[in-house]
């Protein structure tokens, strides 16, 4: 008996009759009060190892599980379920389990994994950055787009270059062995390994030769430079920072114009003879069979073949040529005379002291080598 709807459980209602009040029960409730849940006690959920109840607003049992577990809805008992860090919710889809995972989380295997946005790396032509459980791609010059894989630069138009944007304008970057001549990559001599003795770079787009000491950029080679003969007469002649020449003067000497002269008298001054002052200047003294050549007394030797045909001898350190009888001596070297009666027109042609002279008959006198009547 009731005596109002309070009085029966589980959404039942008190009802009157024939004079008698009872608990009118909802579908799946027996008992005097509706207290008797029929799935409950030997019906679907009678092993629920949770909370077995009655839903008023379904009309229906159901077996609430304790924290950790969820309802196998096969069996229908209550097991563990643990989706690990970031989980929501943990079920069972048939004999499957089943995550619920938060923003950021997906499910695998079932867990919920913390998600990895930039893994692999989604940015075709950049890097990737992760915000907000999302990624960012930071993007290459030219590119952009969301996985930057739209090229604001047209590549054909560097032809073998890298073509970037730069200030919003586009900008061909060439390779090495490579230079920029009106917007297009040429190669360079330097990939030809040329410069020779010296070093080929690229500088500013243009190639460039670094040449050794002693050595002069000419265009695409490094030339040897050369002191000049006459520039540091008596000393040794080098070139420092590429082509400037420098006079280095031995012991004793200083640099005087182009010429090392001698300032002090020492044991190693004059190499070979000896050193003296002569009218108020110091000058080298060689033996004879000796002259002087730069700062030192070298051998004067005669070379037979500087006289071509006729005798060399040395006098006062200098070579002397003796010609032989029918040659004479013209620029230093004895050459073939060509005296021939005829070469005087007239008169006759004798060598003396070495020169063609003609001489004239009585009445004619020598005009240039014509014997002309007087």
């Amino acid at each position: 008996t009731c005596s109002d709807d309070s009085d029966c459980q589980n959404g039942g209602v008190c009802e009157v009759e024939d004079g008698n009040k009872f608990c009118k029960c909802k579908i799946g409730l027996t008992g005097d009060r509706c207290e008797i849940i029929d799935d409950c006690v030997k019906g679907k959920y009678r092993n629920c190892n949770g909370s077995c109840r009655y839903d008023s607003h379904r009309q229906i049992a159901v077996c609430i599980c304790s924290k950790g577990k969820s309802l196998d809805q096969i069996e229908n008992v209550c097991k563990e379920c643990n989706c690990g860090e970031g989980a929501l919710n943990c079920s069972f889809v048939g004999r499957q389990k089943h995550c619920t995972c938060a923003t950021g989380f997906a499910e695998d295997n079932g867990r919920c994994k913390r998600l990895q946005p930039c893994e692999p790396n989604p940015c075709v032509n950049g890097h990737c950055v992760v915000r907000e459980n999302d990624f960012l791609c930071v993007c290459d010059d030219p590119f952009t787009g969301r996985r930057c894989e739209i090229s604001t630069c047209i590549e054909t138009k560097c032809l073998g270059g890298r073509c970037r944007i730069i200030e919003n304008r586009e900008e061909c970057t060439c390779p090495v062995g490579h230079q920029l001549a009106n917007g297009t990559c040429i190669k360079t001599f330097c990939e030809e390994k040329k410069c020779y003795d010296g070093e080929c770079v690229i500088q500013n787009g243009v190639e460039t030769c670094i040449c050794p000491e002693d050595y002069v950029a000419e265009g695409n080679e490094c030339r040897k430079v050369k002191c000049s003969e006459r520039s540091c007469i008596g000393g040794a002649c080098r070139i420092i920072r590429g082509n400037i020449e420098d006079c280095v003067c031995p012991i004793g000497y200083v640099l005087i114009g182009d010429t090392c002269t001698i300032t002090t008298c020492t044991p190693r001054t004059c190499y070979g003879g000896r050193c003296e002052k002569r009218d108020d200047k110091l000058v080298c003294i060689c033996p004879d069979g000796f002259h002087l050549e730069g700062v030192g007394c070298i051998e004067t030797t005669c070379k037979e073949q500087n006289c071509f045909g006729g005798k060399c001898r040395v006098l006062n350190g200098k070579e002397i040529c003796t010609c032989l009888d029918g040659h004479i001596l013209k620029n230093d070297q004895c050459q073939k005379a060509r005296c021939v009666d005829k070469h005087c027109f007239g008169g006759k042609c004798d060598i003396v002291d070495g020169e063609e002279v003609c001489s004239c008959p009585v009445g004619f006198q020598v005009q240039g080598d014509v014997c002309r009547e007087i």
